[in-house]
């Protein structure tokens, strides 16, 4: 199950430290400059993340996401969020109404575009490098991750004929 639009506060009593896109450049330690670099480099992404179009219009689009049905056609031009804000505005509301327990696949035509956007979504979260909270399965290579998938439609076919377990 997904979870639904809940408040904002700390989900089940989880404290965690904030990801390195909320940590302020200042809060970094001046002494690594590299260390610096990267959430400067953080607080970029953050930036442009939030004038996307999907998360200019999260509000309308949440209701939907998170709603009672579990499918959901989003259509959207290329390059408004779909594929890389969507599993994470499902994964924060989930986490917003205490639901830990959430698995998201999302679905490319290449492989190519699969291993990329994983990339990007796990350096968006905060994260180094896939296989995290994020990750990707493709045919002959997989890196899951323990909330969100990228992987291709024949990928996720074989996963749900073969294994459904799995996800």
């Amino acid at each position: 199950g997904r979870g639904g639009a809940g408040g904002r506060g700390a989900a089940g009593g989880r404290s965690e430290a904030a990801p390195a896109w909320q940590q302020r450049p200042s809060q970094a330690n001046q002494g690594w400059n590299a260390n610096l670099d990267q959430q400067q480099e953080a607080w970029q992404i953050q930036e442009q993340k939030s004038k996307l179009p999907i998360r200019e219009r999260r509000a309308d689009v949440v209701p939907d996401l998170c709603g009672p049905s579990p499918v959901c056609c989003l259509v959207g031009e290329t390059g408004s969020g779909k594929s890389t804000q969507v599993p994470q505005i499902i994964l924060e509301e989930a986490r917003a109404a205490g639901n830990w327990n959430v698995r998201i696949a999302v679905t490319q035509p290449r492989r190519v575009a699969a291993l990329n956007l994983a990339r990007r979504v796990a350096l968006e979260m905060g994260e180094q490098d896939v296989g995290g909270t994020v990750g990707y399965r493709i045919g002959g290579e997989n890196k899951s991750g323990s909330h969100v998938d990228f992987c291709t439609v024949g990928y996720l076919l074989q996963l749900f004929l073969n294994a459904p377990e799995e996800f």
